[in-house]
């Protein structure tokens, strides 16, 4: 079972949310910002995870 590898990708001038990678896509893409309207380049194959915070059951 393979389990599936979401990726936030951010714009690298302002911070903003820009994509949310979920195939295991790679390379460079050209994309335009919603916040700051530059048009930056993205590389794809930098991957870090989604880490949600856990629960930890106490006294279980």
């Amino acid at each position: 079972m393979t389990e599936e590898m979401k990726v936030i990708v951010k714009c690298p001038n302002c911070g903003w949310r820009v994509l949310d990678k979920v195939t295991p896509a790679s390379g460079c893409i050209s994309i335009k910002c919603q916040r700051c309207r530059q048009v930056v380049s993205i590389d794809l194959s930098l991957r870090r995870r989604i880490r949600y915070r856990r629960v930890q059951a106490y006294g279980a």
